[in-house]
């Protein structure tokens, strides 16, 4: 029941009504969304070209499809974004090894890759956060973010 002044956010993909979300949900939410591009096909973009019949004549319907490698390239750096606050409870400094040593492949893949195409560069990228984004979970799994609703920053 809400007055004429009240406004909710309702996300109505994820069917939520709260106007205030914690950091926790937001983040569940991503993976969530980062999940649903990763049931996807990962092309690059592209047109789709499709005549329709208008009355006596024939038009053309132009479709743009993003690139949907960069879609998952973009969610997974703001996964990490979001995650860097709860980089301090790794006490032993595993997922910043890992994670170091995945720049230093994306540094060297990127000094290598000059002359190749950006597509190409796309698909090491794509590589790369695929490899992030399994870190990512392997270490919200060890700080134990999974297991339980009353997980408190």
């Amino acid at each position: 029941m809400t007055t004429e002044d009240e406004v909710t956010a309702v996300d109505e993909k994820y069917g939520s009504d709260k106007s205030e979300l914690s950091i926790r949900e937001i983040i569940l939410r991503h993976i969530r969304k980062i999940s649903d591009l990763s049931c996807q096909e990962l092309t690059e973009s592209y047109w789709e070209e499709r005549p329709v019949k208008i009355g006596s004549g024939v038009s053309i319907i132009k479709k743009y499809h993003p690139d949907l490698r960069c879609a998952f390239i973009n969610a997974v750096d703001f996964l990490f974004y979001l995650i860097d606050p709860y980089t301090t409870k790794d006490k032993k400094g595993i997922f910043k090894k890992e994670v170091g040593k995945l720049k230093k492949s994306e540094d060297s893949k990127w000094k290598s890759s000059k002359d190749e195409s950006q597509s190409d560069w796309t698909d090491k990228k794509l590589d790369i956060q695929k490899k992030l984004f399994s870190e990512i979970m392997l270490f919200l799994n060890r700080i134990k973010f999974f297991q339980s609703d009353d997980y408190h920053e």
